[in-house]
């Protein structure tokens, strides 16, 4: 595959994801020049934050890495521009605004994500997940161009020297553009993909960056504790130490970070209203004013050291390599992805169950060593290949890349998104209800509806969600809640509970919520099953409780985060046992299904239920 090859669509699209004109608009051109010279170009955008190249430098094209300055000019030619892009509008893609960062999806520089420059850690946080939603905005301003003066030439390496391939590399940096960018991030992480695309339905995700957090703020009572939103805004060019004044949070130079929860969205809109003033203002002091002292590289045109006359061979990359290189960055992208999450989940914002909570560290761990492997490749394929023709070193590189040699060598395929999807609603169906009496006398005893038994189904297990006084025998019974992953057996529907006191006293009926506040089952959800006879704390009498369900087995999920029992005198508290507290998973409405007598304090007693909102 020749450079012509590999490199002609990709220069339009980073010429376009910079805002740079390529055809008759007003603003930069790219110089006219014949078909074998335009063929032999290269627009690069700098990962640095200020400046990383001179004009003149020599780039190594198969390494994709800068060389040494091998030509000079007394003089150079300045192009003065005027141009602002403020993109607040609409959000852009992730793809774009990667390519204006410098991190193409499709070059060397990508691998340079996991570097601990503010862009590159302000380019981790737009890293695309099934589990997050990320609006990206821009303000970019265009100050000039910079050329060498083909007239006034001091070679500081000589053309056609030996070493000069290993010196000048293949082309040179012929002119580059001066300005300056400031990036908005609005990111929103869910717990679980069902709770992102449970959101995405109700409002969408693009809005301008003036709007989203009001958008958000009018759903944030929905997914409390489902979801966290995280800002941000990374300065290139300019006065970077003003921006964490200016905005506050967490600051380093040039970047700023906040995180809100959904129960307190105001400094995250404060965070993008200040950003936005700031980014578009205009006078003494402001970002763009900053700029006109202190701008940065944007981006950087390269030509062929043929253009200049110097004899250097036109090298090619094979397709097999080109595929290795496409099946890192792949790679690679998984586990930046994989990485991030795990540090979201580890921050707090969000519910982790506590298996999961359990293997964060171990999957910190993991991730670094695949990403070490991954590096290790990365040389294989750019900084050891010498020679792209040379069999040996393309072996190397190939070989080297499969996944098969990295799970050789320790790497852990397992490291997905898929194992951090943290959803209490998912992982577990129903296996039906019931309530043994602890002299295992039968007027107490009430079976599971579905086996006949005091017991669970096969592949189900038991977890006591209740402690209760019971009316004929006097004496206490446990109740227990039969779950299963989800996956793993078919279960039963579950359409709700509810409560009849024998007397009919209003204080011990309990209505289900499932079915909009009846003694009775949902329409249409089968018949009600008795799981639990106790006896109600007002009239002393019995109650029976039932749950609703058709009966026949299914594969749905079970829709309730568990159930818990709160003692009016706190002897016979009973947690939720897929939280291990007296309260409901984040994402759920805590609702009363029961009220009943307890045997040790011979008190009152709430039963609740964790209903998915």
């Amino acid at each position: 595959m020749t450079r012509q090859q590999v490199m002609r669509g990709a220069v339009a699209a980073v010429l376009a994801a910079a805002g740079l004109n390529c055809g008759g608009e007003a603003g930069w051109e790219p110089p006219k020049l014949g078909v074998q010279e335009q063929s032999s170009e290269t627009v690069m955008v700098p990962t640095g934050i200020t400046t990383a190249a001179r004009l003149g430098q020599g780039r190594d094209w198969v390494k994709e890495e800068l060389r040494s300055e091998c030509v000079r000019s007394a003089t150079s030619v300045t192009i003065p521009l005027q141009q602002a892009n403020l993109r607040f509008s609409s959000s852009m893609l992730r793809e774009e605004a990667s390519e204006s960062l410098g991190f193409s999806l499709e070059a060397k520089a990508r691998f340079g994500l996991v570097d601990a420059s503010a862009k590159a850690r302000f380019s981790r946080s737009l890293t695309s997940s099934s589990l997050s939603v990320g609006m990206f905005y821009m303000a970019d301003y265009r100050l000039g161009i910079q050329k060498l003066d083909e007239g006034s030439l001091q070679w500081l390496v000589q053309p056609g020297s030996a070493d000069w391939l290993s010196r000048c590399g293949d082309e040179f940096m012929l002119q580059k553009e001066v300005g300056g960018q400031l990036y908005l991030l609005y990111r929103l992480d869910f717990s679980s993909l069902s709770a992102r695309q449970e959101f995405e339905a109700s409002v969408g995700v693009s809005w301008p960056a003036g709007s989203v957090n009001s958008q958000v703020s009018s759903q944030a009572s929905r997914f409390a504790g489902r979801a966290s939103v995280h800002v941000e805004a990374f300065q290139y060019g300019g006065d970077v130490t003003r921006l964490s004044s200016i905005l506050g949070g967490a600051a380093e130079a040039g970047r700023v970070v906040l995180d809100c929860s959904m129960t307190n969205l105001a400094p995250c809109g404060a965070f993008m209203q200040n950003a936005i003033t700031y980014a578009s203002a205009q006078g003494a002091g402001t970002f763009s004013d900053s700029l006109n002292s202190q701008p940065a590289d944007r981006v950087y045109l390269f030509k062929d050291w043929g253009m200049l006359g110097v004899p250097a061979p036109v090298r090619t990359v094979g397709a097999s390599v080109q595929q290795a290189r496409t099946s890192l960055r792949q790679l690679f992208d998984q586990q930046v992805e994989f990485q991030e999450r795990v540090a979201t989940l580890k921050s707090g914002r969000l519910y982790v169950s506590p298996d999961l909570r359990s293997r964060l560290d171990a999957h910190e761990l993991g991730v670094q060593r695949n990403l070490s492997l991954i590096s290790d490749a990365v040389k294989r394929c750019y900084d050891q290949l010498t020679d792209p023709q040379n069999p040996t070193l393309v072996n190397d590189c190939v070989t080297g890349s499969q996944l098969s040699t990295l799970v050789s060598k320790g790497y852990d395929p397992n490291l997905t998104i898929a194992a951090l999807n943290v959803d209490v609603r998912l992982p577990f169906v129903f296996g039906g209800m019931y309530q043994v009496d602890d002299s295992r006398s039968s007027p107490n005893d009430v079976v599971n509806p579905f086996t006949g038994t005091v017991g669970c189904p096969s592949g189900f297990t038991a977890m006591q969600f209740g402690r209760i006084y019971t009316p004929e025998h006097r004496t206490g019974a446990n109740q227990f809640l039969c779950v299963a992953p989800q996956g793993t057996v078919q279960g039963w529907s579950f359409t709700g509970l509810f409560q009849v006191d024998d007397r009919g006293s209003a204080g011990n009926n309990v209505s289900n919520t499932f079915a909009g506040g009846l003694l009775n089952c949902p329409m249409g959800t089968g018949i009600a099953y008795r799981f639990g006879r106790a006896t109600g704390p007002e009239s002393l009498w019995g109650v029976n409780q039932n749950l609703c369900s058709l009966g026949t087995r299914t594969s749905e999920k079970m829709p309730l985060g568990g159930l818990y029992q709160v003692d009016d005198c706190g002897r016979n508290n009973v947690a939720n046992p897929l939280t291990g507290t007296l309260s409901c998973p984040d994402g759920f409405a805590t609702l009363q299904v029961g009220r009943v007598k307890t045997p040790e304090s011979r008190c009152g007693a709430n039963q609740y239920l964790c209903k998915a909102y």
